[in-house]
């Protein structure tokens, strides 16, 4: 039973003792500084000592005097133990504190029986009265049925050292020494080590040989993982959700993620603008990872968190960072730890980023932390100990060591825990072909250098190859234009278009040469253009006297040159807005027709059906009325068909209404791929109409039960559609109480959410994709409220503010965003100029020329630009396509917006088609037949030449009108070449027979 001896006046009493003989109990007290003692019987307490007593920790009596250790003094003291007089210290440290304090001697400890001696406990033995025993067990273990046995409850708590080329493993003990055994060498020096729970294997990277190595702990063995394309490795970490290794290559400047399932590997970050990332940590189950950069140049430091696929990245922290400095996170915790080894401080964040508070304020300097169960443990540069502390023991509290029995004169030591953990299940383990990186709540599928998703967003498929006129990224496995070789500018993803380059004078006179070696027109040079491939014709102008404008071409006051298509447009390009000066009086040439706004459209765009002018008034009202003529069909769309193709069971119109009303077919079975109207079955419409927003079934069945939501819209059960972010926000948007009716069950919420794209916005904890402008405004948007508070006071405020371009607070630090035709470079504060240029698809359909933050589309002669700024326009007639259709040819017209047939007879399929557009001829081949037909497009009239074998694919020379064909005979496969005027026909190359020719072109 316990019963309270002393509880009045005492502070901390940290020693105890008993003075056998004297039947008395002394003890310390820290916090009075005092000595006291007392009777067992718990009368006559007494202090034998105060005022001189600092920090008293640890206590004991021997005959007539009192032993204990002092904190304040780092000392061991003595004095009477009656009295407290004859005060003396004995022992003195200058560093370290002085804890346990025990004095041994028989004459201390009276002579009895001991009931252990014959206990058999397999662990620990307790004294239960004179003569009983009772057996206990350590922390991590429990007491079996038989009450002597202990066995195990907790895995063992391993963790693994790498010194140089040695693995030491040690096994944690709460109580008692430490087991420390070592590892079978398996690297010549260490860079970096981590964990895989999965299959018990630390991972090794070997920084000497430049190698990844796996080592099985529990048989010993190990093997080389990856050896190519490695640099210095100096950071790894283990994604326990998505079976991924990353790391960090201080070498090549690189974040890299490794899949350890399909062995596919990726680089997620790079070209960091003379940034070197120099350690990582993962927290695979928020889908976010941390990582530390130091400046090669300016020797700065900042800590950094990005998504784990490398997008939405914010700075976490900065001020007071010197470096190196390593990381790590605790799942316990929910922290991510960082040791700095410039300032010798051990400070923590969440996994958020949201805050930050210190541990330990070190005198040394700390290279590499790691945490096992409730401590937290760190090595030192040039130390060969091992230090721990309670992880949740904030402050410069105690500390514990060991040294580790290994050669001196090592520089670092690097820690890993090596305790197996349970693996939760996850998306990651089965649904992507190549790489799945783990996301809040859910994944996202990524596919090695040269390879690409497709549509379905979870294979990779391989990349074309290249062709003549492209160079091969050797190292990403991807093509570019060979005129990007050589450019200065790494357009390959690690810059092997820049290697073994040679920039030397060879420009004739008139031309300016680059900086990469490239030629250029003189004329070309401070044009506001950039025609260099580097960029530098367009650098060192400020001298550079005012520039001409080429033809067709308005010079604006800043020198600017704009096409004159669009002057008077109703929009300032210029940046004073001088092309919309004057436009009341401007004039046009003959050739133009004036809109009402004073610009100048070619003569021809007037009543085309197509509004080319800003203010429409070229389409005006005196313009003919589109229609159709006596011999067409109206189709519901407004294309004009022949009318020869109505009810003849295909949907020429495109909206099935030349197939409406017309008798029914012979079959009224649909085929499998085919949805057939409840209100006329004659109607078969292709599952592609369906739900396509455009009725085609008389009675709009087609359109029936679709939806009308986007992707980043969730539909209720009422049709309506709402944000993703509004579902199980507490708010019935819906109006049936669908989008909140689904929240008990949401598993499904975050999936959904995870695909609206965010790559320029915030994404919420919940995985919904707000815009930048709502986060940190004091509204809680993200209905879980993860847009606001945290860092959101704090970030991008004077020092804190490490943008170049826009700063964007969010809670877990600043997000920097660049202006328009700006893109982040890899150091995520800099920005770059977009390169619009090079996208895919294209920007511009015919030339684009790169500018400052921003390109100029512009057209091949013969074209125009539109309103758009990005397509073209013919100046001459509008465009006709001609076809081929079984036996039939038909030609739709762009500028009547109609399908005529121009020529449909009983024959065989035609099997090759051309025109020549000069002649008005259209040329076409009947295999079956053995004949090359040619007609005249306006009278119809035709000719052909027979006994021409299987021709097939044909091509027409429209300059000296002869028509090459492919003949597919099988006894004399060839090309051969015709002509109508001389009725003649030759062979011009012999094909092979085991080659199939598929198209021709001349």
């Amino acid at each position: 039973q316990d019963i309270t001896f002393v509880s009045n006046n005492i502070g901390w009493p940290n020693g105890l003792t008993i003075d056998y003989p004297n039947e008395r109990l002394y003890w310390t007290d820290a916090k009075t500084m005092t000595l006291e003692s007392i009777r067992l019987d718990g009368t006559d307490r007494r202090i034998v000592l105060e005022e001189i007593v600092k920090h008293p920790y640890s206590i004991a009596v021997f005959e007539n005097r009192l032993y204990w250790s002092d904190w304040g003094s780092r000392s061991i003291q003595s004095c009477d133990k009656f009295n407290g007089k004859e005060h003396h210290t004995l022992v003195k440290e200058k560093r370290e504190y002085i804890y346990g304090l025990h004095i041994y001697h028989s004459a201390l400890k009276p002579r009895s029986f001991n009931p252990c001696a014959m206990s058999f406990c397999s662990d620990i033995c307790l004294i239960s009265g004179p003569k009983s025993y009772s057996c206990a067990c350590s922390q991590d273990k429990i007491l079996s049925s038989d009450k002597h046995t202990c066995k195990e409850v907790l895995k063992k708590q391993i963790l693994v050292v790498g010194a140089k080329d040695m693995l030491v493993q040690i096994e944690h003990q709460l109580l008692g020494k430490h087991d420390i055994a070592a590892l079978p060498t398996v690297a010549k020096e260490i860079g970096a080590l981590t964990y895989s729970p999965l299959n018990n294997t630390l991972y090794v990277s070997d920084i000497a040989t430049r190698k990844l190595i796996s080592v099985d702990l529990g048989s010993g063995m190990s093997e080389v993982l990856l050896s190519e394309s490695i640099g210095s490795i100096k950071s790894l970490d283990y994604d326990y959700l998505g079976n991924n290794l990353f790391w960090c290559d201080t070498e090549r400047e690189t974040i890299e993620v490794l899949s350890l399932r399909t062995k596919a590997r990726k680089t997620l970050v790079h070209d960091m603008g003379g940034e070197v990332a120099t350690s990582l940590a993962l927290v695979p189950e928020e889908g976010v990872l941390f990582f530390a950069t130091q400046n090669k140049n300016e020797r700065t430091v900042h800590i950094d968190r990005v998504r784990m696929d490398g997008t939405s990245r914010t700075h976490i922290a900065e001020s007071g960072l010197l470096g190196p400095v390593t990381l790590h996170y605790d799942s316990g915790l929910h922290r991510v730890f960082w040791a700095d080894s410039g300032t010798g401080n051990v400070e923590s964040t969440s996994a958020d980023g949201d805050d930050r508070h210190g541990f330990r304020a070190l005198q040394s300097a700390p290279v590499s932390i790691t945490t096992l169960n409730k401590d937290l443990f760190w090595t030192n540069h040039n130390s060969r100990r091992v230090y721990w502390a309670r992880k949740d023991n904030i402050g410069n509290g105690l500390n514990k060591k060991i040294t580790l029995d290994i050669p001196e004169g090592i520089e670092n030591m690097h820690l890993v825990s090596a305790t197996p953990y349970p693996i939760p299940p996850h998306h990651c383990q089965k649904n992507c072909s190549h790489i799945c990186l783990p996301l809040h709540m859910s994944y996202k599928c990524a596919c090695p250098l040269g390879m690409s998703l497709s549509s379905d967003n979870s294979t990779c498929i391989k990349m074309q190859e290249c062709g003549p006129n492209e160079f091969h990224c050797i190292n990403a496995d991807i093509c570019i234009p060979k005129e990007l070789r050589c450019n200065g500018r790494k357009d390959c993803l690690l810059g092997e278009d820049e290697e073994s380059c040679m920039y030397t004078n060879t420009c004739p006179f008139g031309f300016f040469q680059c900086k990469n070696g490239q030629c250029i027109n003189k004329n070309l040079v401070c044009d506001l253009h950039f025609d260099c491939g580097d960029r530098s014709d367009e650098t060192e102008c400020a001298d550079k006297t005012t520039k001409m404008c080429e033809a067709n071409y308005f010079k604006c006051s800043s020198d600017i040159c704009i096409h004159d298509r669009f002057v008077c447009d109703g929009i300032k390009d210029c940046n004073d807005g001088g092309d919309e000066v004057g436009c009341a009086s401007n004039t046009c040439a003959s050739n133009q027709f004036r809109c009402l706004s004073g610009m100048c459209i070619p003569k021809n765009w007037e009543c085309d059906f197509e509004a080319d002018c800003p203010d429409l008034s070229d389409e005006h009202s005196n313009c003919k009325q589109r229609g159709c003529n006596a011999n067409q069909f109206t189709c519901d769309n407004g294309l004009c068909i022949d009318a020869q193709l109505k009810c003849n069971d295909v949907d020429d119109c495109a909206d099935f209404s030349d197939e409406r009303g017309c008798a029914l077919r012979s079959e009224l079975e649909c085929g499998p791929n085919e949805f057939q109207c409840t209100s006329d079955t004659s109607l078969c419409l292709p599952d592609t109409a369906r739900c396509n927003g455009l009725s085609e079934c008389p009675h709009h069945e087609d359109e029936q039960g679709c939806s009308d939501c986007h992707i980043d819209e969730y539909e209720c059960d009422n049709k309506k559609c709402i944000a993703n972010f509004w579902i199980c926000d507490g708010t019935d948007d819906c109006g049936d109480g669908s989008d909140e009716s689904i929240c008990a069950n949401n598993t499904n919420i975050s999936k959904l959410n995870s695909n609206v794209p965010c790559d320029h916005g915030f994404r919420c904890k919940s995985g919904a994709c707000i815009d930048l402008a709502l986060v940190c405004n004091g509204e809680e948007n993200c209905y879980d409220g993860s847009d606001e508070n945290g860092a959101c006071a704090s970030s991008c405020n004077g020092r804190s503010n490490p943008c170049d371009h826009q700063c964007k607070p969010t809670p877990s630090g600043p997000m920097c965003v660049c202006n328009e035709g700006f893109e982040l470079s890899g150091d995520g504060r800099s920005c770059k100029d977009i390169a619009e240029c090079m996208r895919e698809p294209p920007i511009c359909s015919q030339k684009c020329t790169e500018e400052v933050g921003s390109y100029t589309c512009s057209c091949y002669e013969g074209f125009i630009i539109r309103n758009d700024k990005a397509s073209c326009k013919s100046i001459g007639e509008s465009m006709k396509m001609i076809f081929s259709l079984q036996n039939e040819i038909r030609q739709l017209s762009q500028a009547d917006n109609s399908l005529t047939i121009l020529h449909s007879e009983d024959t065989p399929k035609i099997t090759g088609l051309d025109v020549d557009v000069e002649e008005e001829y259209v040329y076409f081949t009947i295999e079956e037949s053995g004949t090359l037909h040619r007609i005249h497009g306006s009278n119809k009239s035709g000719e052909y030449i027979a006994e021409l074998g299987k021709p097939r694919k044909l091509a027409v020379d429209w300059i000296t009108k002869n028509v090459y064909y492919v003949d597919a005979d099988s006894t004399d496969k060839s090309i051969r070449v015709c002509n109508f005027l001389e009725q003649k026909c030759s062979k011009v190359l012999n094909i092979d027979m085991h080659s199939q020719v598929t198209s021709l072109t001349v």
